[in-house]
């Protein structure tokens, strides 16, 4: 029962028998994150925000995004002008856009002074449920007179 290994017997011995079966838990590997592409995730970041300030920049200066800050303008959306969200600038200005065209065609009159597609869509419906409503009248009156 009292039985050392010669090893142990040594303490430089015993101090490389336990240090080379001791095992480590916590060691950090290094590893590569790379992405689908092929590159390292950090260098695919930085290629990916160079690609998107060149595209913002080029829409800045592009006729068409001329048009559309014309048109943000025109109808008064509200927008950060540091950060132009043009996707999300477009969807707004082609909604209200339709709104209008719309309420022209009900011969809505309406004051575009103010950016309020709520306030024109909740016309447009008060418009169109009158005019349900006038068609049921008028329907109740002629079936009525019969």
């Amino acid at each position: 029962m009292n039985y050392i290994p010669p090893a142990f017997k040594s303490p430089v011995l015993a101090q490389k028998l336990l240090s080379n079966t001791i095992p480590t838990f916590h060691s950090t590997k290094q590893e590569s994150l790379r992405s689908d592409f092929g590159l390292p995730v950090d260098e695919l970041i930085s290629l990916l925000a160079r690609k998107a300030k060149y595209v913002y920049e080029k829409m800045l200066i592009s006729e068409r995004g001329q048009g559309i800050l014309i048109k943000a303008f025109k109808y008064k959306v509200d927008f950060d002008m540091d950060n132009i969200d043009f996707l999300h600038l477009i969807d707004e200005i082609e909604t209200y856009e339709s709104l209008i065209q719309q309420a022209n065609n009900l011969n809505i009159s309406w004051d575009y002074k103010y950016y309020d597609p709520t306030g024109l869509q909740q016309e447009i419906e008060v418009y169109e449920h009158a005019g349900c409503e006038s068609d049921r009248e008028d329907r109740t009156a002629y079936y009525a007179s019969r």
